[in-house]
């Protein structure tokens, strides 16, 4: 049964919804009253896609229709059944790694692409599931052959498809499968409201831009050859990079890394693994059960690295990300708008390269900070380092000169006040006594003279030692410019014992 309108109304389950979903819903009921059929929506990753679709299948069965949902991956399936679960959806699930969920006669199916697939159309042995409403998770993914030949047994049901990145591997639009395209809000607008964390952007490069270029590519999908991209990233040096930045830049947190393939992946985790750090690696030859373990025991901390290839896609304040691909380089940073597009003649990796390559030659483009490696946007978020506070030296000035007598002076003359080197000098103690507390509580007089140090540096001090009253200076509030400061220089340190 067809019923554009079923979307007017939402049922009291999907009061949770936040405005940016209802708006989503409510752009994909104009769609489908205007009379698209296939419709794809966008929205970024973590924006909340399966509460969308499950106010979306909620609103279904309220209007006495049939609905499938089709995943591709067990992780997703659970996703999908955890939330319809919440929603008071009733369901079966067509997964064979998910016997116990089986209930054929429930009018709302989440079905396995793979296991469909095998079941009902290559083994012809479990009819297909009916349906009013069509829905594909991961919906870059349902152009493939065995996808398509599930969506063609579909032919008058209402077709949605949800992704962060609607085209596919080359670049292309995803024309085939739908007719009209629905975009979500920006990432950019996403992190404002909060909704998303911000991204900080560590730019570690383990590779030059001349190797990087001189890897081959696959004339299909554009993308770097797999097995020379892994022999240049295997490197032991270059390993090693990796994992020192990591316990440099996100030593402790849990964290996921992205490897070219399996022969890179093992070097990853051994690596991490003689560096003290609990990693493992996750591949398509690992079972489904073993996946699941693999990620729980990242979530609950007993596994610090997670090492994948080409399985996983990515209450905290932001999310660091460890580049050594150059891949803001290459594709921008990852809030940056992207012209999606279902017109056939509109590549989106193409034009990604050529916007890219327009703002390296703009004041827009992004800078990486020569002490941490942070990277920003100079445009929008100034010329310093909102990480360690460095900035770039001021350009010099043309000075203007006037001839006069010089007289001798009673004191050099300085930049600063003797009130500006006692505070920095206060909130460096204050550093010290948060960074290393029982040190300081042992003997304050080695963080006094610790801070003292530091203010030399800073100050550029030719005095050896400090004043008498610096001995009984206790801690101050420590403010963001003193932090970050001090941060820089026990990176640059860090650096200088490492080279």
């Amino acid at each position: 049964m067809f019923e554009p309108s079923f979307l007017a109304t939402l049922p009291p389950s999907a009061d949770c919804l936040r405005a940016n979903q209802r708006d989503l819903i409510h752009d994909i009921h104009v769609a489908l009253t205007a009379g698209h059929t296939r419709i794809l929506a966008q929205a970024d990753t973590a924006f909340g896609k399966t509460h969308v679709m499950s106010a979306i299948t909620a609103a279904a069965v309220a209007s006495e229709m049939r609905a499938l949902i089709i995943v591709t991956r067990t992780r997703l399936a659970l996703q999908v059944h955890e939330r319809f679960e919440r929603f008071g959806i009733p369901h079966g699930v067509v997964a064979a790694a998910l016997p116990d969920l089986r209930w054929p006669a429930a009018p709302v199916q989440i079905a396995m692409a793979d296991t469909l697939h095998r079941r009902s159309i290559v083994d012809a042995r479990m009819p297909l599931p009916s349906a009013d409403v069509v829905i594909f998770d991961e919906a870059h993914l349902s152009l493939g052959e065995s996808r398509l030949r599930i969506l063609g047994q579909y032919p008058k049901a209402i077709r949605i498809g949800f992704t962060a990145t609607p085209a596919k591997i080359s670049g292309r639009s995803l024309r085939d499968g739908y007719d009209v395209l629905i975009c979500g809000p920006t990432t950019k607008s996403l992190i404002a409201s909060g909704d998303l964390v911000r991204p900080r952007i560590f730019s570690a490069p383990a590779v030059t831009s001349t190797e990087l270029a001189a890897v081959r590519k696959d004339s299909k999908s554009g993308d770097f050859a797999t097995g020379e991209l892994s022999q240049l990233m295997s490197r032991p040096k270059l390993v090693g990079d990796v994992v020192q930045n990591w316990l440099r830049i996100a030593n402790g947190k849990p964290s996921i890394v992205f490897a070219c393939d399996k022969a890179h992946g093992a070097a990853l985790a051994q690596e991490f693994r003689q560096a003290g750090v609990a990693a493992e690696l996750l591949t398509d030859q690992d079972s489904e059960p073993d996946r699941e373990a693999s990620i729980y025991r990242l979530e609950y901390g007993k596994t610090k690295i997670l090492i994948n290839c080409f399985l996983l896609s990515p209450g905290k304040d932001h999310v660091i990300v460890i580049d050594h691909g150059r891949v803001v380089e290459n594709l921008g940073m990852p809030d940056e708008p992207i012209s999606w597009s279902l017109d056939d003649g509109n590549n989106v990796n193409r034009s990604t390269a050529k916007r890219v390559a327009e703002r390296k030659l703009s004041k827009e483009s992004p800078r990486s900070c020569p002490e941490c490696a942070h990277m920003w946007l100079v445009s929008e978020d100034g010329h310093a380092c909102d990480c360690c506070g460095w900035a770039p030296a001021p350009a010099p000035k043309k000075v203007r000169v006037q001839d006069a007598d010089l007289v001798e002076l009673g004191a050099v003359r300085r930049d600063y006040a003797d009130d500006d080197v006692h505070r920095f000098f206060a909130e460096a103690l204050c550093y010290y006594a948060n960074r290393w507390p029982s040190k300081w509580n042992e003997k304050p007089n080695g963080g006094r003279w610790w801070a003292w140090m530091n203010a030399k540096e800073k100050f550029q001090l030719t005095i050896e030692k400090p004043p008498s009253n610096y001995w009984r200076t206790m801690p101050s509030a420590l403010t963001p410019r003193t932090r970050g400061w001090i941060k820089s220089r026990l990176i640059a340190h860090a650096r200088r014992q490492h080279a």
